[in-house]
């Protein structure tokens, strides 16, 4: 067909179908077949299910995680109101000695009980850790020949001459 009849034919025609006219005469179906093609397939469906599995994987761990994060998270408010309380007596008996200092002071003697120290708090206890996906070794990246390469992508099954 030459351009000018080409011209008048699409002339008449809309733009919708125009685009559905060039995008069935750009891509003409195929038969996809062959060893190449099935390996792909099989390769890229056994990549969607490790991605589901891992996923749901992560979801259980992410909801573990959660809840042991809420439970640390109560553990760490009662620590936290327990050395206020323990500061709140500190402060309390720090004031007690030094009114007793001042008077001693006023009165020209010295005080034999020395200031009194917070001593130990409590430390914070660690937080759970998530177990991320790079703590194995295995990053699905593999070695051959010296040569690496990811295992989730299609390899051919030629070797190297050596």
């Amino acid at each position: 067909m030459s351009v000018r009849l080409r011209r008048n034919y699409r002339g008449k025609r809309t733009k919708r179908e125009l685009k559905k006219e060039n995008h069935a005469w750009r891509w003409p179906p195929k038969l996809l077949d062959g060893d190449f093609f099935n390996k792909l397939v099989e390769t890229t469906e056994a990549n969607k299910r490790q991605d589901t599995e891992a996923r749901e994987a992560r979801r259980a761990q992410k909801k573990t995680h959660s809840e042991a994060m809420a439970a640390w998270r109560i553990n760490e408010e009662a620590r936290k109101a327990r050395v206020a309380e323990q500061r709140a007596a500190y402060k309390l008996e720090v004031t007690a000695w030094e009114e007793e200092w001042e008077a001693a002071r006023v009165q020209g003697g010295s005080m034999k009980q020395p200031k009194l120290k917070l001593g130990p708090v409590e430390k914070m206890a660690p937080k759970p850790k998530r177990v991320g996906e790079g703590d194995s070794k295995d990053d699905g990246v593999e070695s051959v020949a010296g040569m690496r390469f990811d295992s989730r992508t299609v390899n051919c099954d030629q070797t190297p001459d050596e």
